[in-house]
């Protein structure tokens, strides 16, 4: 039942969203059907082929499939991947093997469906403050108990609502190293304190309900993705969750089980350095980024989570958005009915502008070594820059860092024909005070790393002399990312993750989305010539290399 629930509302959902598909996503389906040579056919189509087979289907015609493709037990394939070393590996995994083949196994017993405990609807909490903003089409709301909520109904996905709620602070407040990791597992893999992960996929089995937790770096954030007809199953499923999180034993567990692929991951490749040591490294060895050593994950126990998460899930500032195809009236109605009414929460959310004060390294050059068998290096260069609050300049520099992009992909490669995907960019924090910088990355051949950062180097350097870029480049890279903004103001992500979330908390998010075009229409060549010649100084660089330990 739980099952056929699933895949009906799979095929529900593609028939209600098929006349906002994506030309390109059709493209894809249409080009993989005439590769695997199969006739390709639209939501409908498939609804209707699909629903008679799963309506007729009974736990005895699965039983007999099952039967029908299995092997015989001496025609079974074992498969072991690993790192252990085991003698005898033949011998050993067709023992352990045949042990677990003596072992009976019980059928699983009858469960019985429990309602969802959490959906009572309560009175809808009042609203004191409403403002509609006429030129973005977006309604912000705060109700009485402080709980704030912002609505754009859009068209460009049928049937489809996002959903995206910050609450507190997040991790700028951790008060343990890597305790931000442990608290994602806990509330993800937790469920509630009725109801367990398994109990919530077969309460809602058929529905488009489910949510995902995860600590931001100055927020705790739900998100999920729904229907009209399951928004409000959707909003009591969040509310639940700040309510009456389960931090159940098996959730750590779980965790536990997750850290050998992790810390394998973060020891021994490229990318797993890149996210721990040299992170750590570019904000000073700050406590709250990176992996702290694997025995302090080990240690934390599911009351470390509790006592940081908890008093932020009950009064901490929450910021609520909603974005897709929905009846304004109707959704603002649901959210007054769940998280309207919520325990009063904090007004405005602390500076906490001593927590966020971080630094970037000096100037020079690290090396990071690791154990592994890939010979893969990534070489780095930053240049200090600025955070997203110095807009005009951040701007600027996502052009500045475009142009050394198109640079590096011609130029390395001429010089360093083996090495592949140069890039640039620009990251400005919108979290750590006066925290940003422009960067280039390059995967490389180890013993050409050296190398690599001499040829970025001169690059930059000559990009740096201030009449180096030429208007050619300065349209290269300007025209793309206008065409890039166009399409996305047309999807729900674009209005939700970079307009929408945190309106409230930065009212400033509402007036980049009105200047984006405007502002990038007017950067000169001249103003982008002096930011190269400001922030690609050579003696500014910080240069990090993460590169598999050479043998002498």
């Amino acid at each position: 039942r739980e099952e056929v629930a699933i895949e009906r509302n799979f095929y529900e959902d593609a028939a209600r969203e098929a006349a906002t598909r994506q030309s390109r996503d059709l493209a894809d389906q249409i080009s993989e059907s005439i590769g695997k040579r199969t006739v390709f056919s639209s939501p409908s189509q498939n609804l209707a082929l699909v629903v008679p087979h799963l309506e007729a289907v009974t736990p005895e015609d699965c039983l007999d499939a099952l039967r029908e493709i299995w092997v015989e037990p001496d025609e079974t394939l074992l498969f072991v991947s690993g790192n252990a070393e085991i003698q005898d590996p033949d011998s050993a995994i067709r023992s352990t093997f045949d042990v677990s083949r003596s072992v009976p196994v019980a059928a699983p017993q009858d469960q019985s469906l429990t309602p969802f405990a959490y959906a009572d609807v309560a009175e809808p909490g009042p609203i004191t403050d409403q403002d509609f903003i006429e030129d973005l089409d977006v309604t912000q709301i705060r109700f009485a108990n402080q709980v704030r909520a912002n609505f754009k109904p859009t068209e460009f996905e049928d049937e489809t609502i996002r959903i995206h709620a910050r609450i507190g602070a997040g991790r700028i407040t951790e008060p343990s190293p890597g305790l931000n990791y442990f608290a994602d597992d806990m509330l993800n893999r937790g469920g509630l304190g009725v109801h367990s992960e398994d109990d919530l996929l077969r309460i809602f089995a058929g529905q488009e309900v489910s949510v995902n937790l995860y600590v931001d770096d100055d927020a705790f954030v739900m998100s999920g993705e729904t229907n009209p007809d399951d928004l409000l199953p959707m909003l009591q499923l969040m509310q639940a969750y700040l309510v009456d999180p389960g931090f159940r034993p098996e959730a750590r567990i779980e965790f536990l089980r997750s850290l050998d692929d992790l810390y394998h991951e973060i020891d021994h490749t490229p990318e797993g350095i890149i996210w721990d040591r040299v992170e750590s490294f570019l904000h000073r060895e700050d406590s709250r980024v990176g992996y702290p050593d694997r025995k302090a994950m080990e240690r934390f126990e599911i009351e470390d989570a509790k006592e940081w998460v908890l008093p932020e899930f009950k009064r901490g500032y929450l910021e609520l958005s909603v974005v897709g195809d929905f009846d304004l009236d109707s959704a603002i109605a649901l959210v007054a009915s769940t998280f309207g009414t919520l325990p009063e929460r904090d007004r405005v959310k602390p500076a906490y502008l001593a927590e966020r004060e971080v630094d970037l390294p000096d100037p020079g050059t690290t090396v990071f070594e690791f154990e592994s068998d890939i010979a893969k290096a990534i070489v780095d260069l930053h240049w200090p820059g600025e955070a997203i609050y110095e807009i005009d300049k951040s701007r600027g520099l996502v052009l500045l860092s475009s142009i050394l992009s198109d640079r590096l992909r011609v130029e390395i490669r001429e010089k360093l024909g083996d090495a592949y995907s140069p890039y640039a960019s620009n990251h400005a924090s919108d979290v750590w005070s006066d925290y940003g910088y422009l960067y280039a990355s390059v995967t490389t051949d180890p013993d050409k790393a050296l190398e690599v950062v001499a040829a970025v180097r001169e690059i930059a350097a000559e990009m740096a002399s201030g009449t180096s870029i030429t208007q050619d480049e300065l349209e290269r890279a300007r025209n793309p990312l206008l065409v890039e903004f166009e399409e996305s103001r047309r999807s729900n992500q674009y209005w939700l993750h970079n307009v929408l979330e945190a309106s409230q908390e930065y009212p400033q998010r509402l007036d980049w989305a009105r200047s984006f075009i405007e502002r990038y229409e007017a950067f000169s060549l001249e103003e982008i010539n002096a930011l190269a010649k400001t922030y690609l100084e050579p003696e500014r660089a910080i240069v990090t290399i993460a590169t598999p330990t050479q043998e002498d």
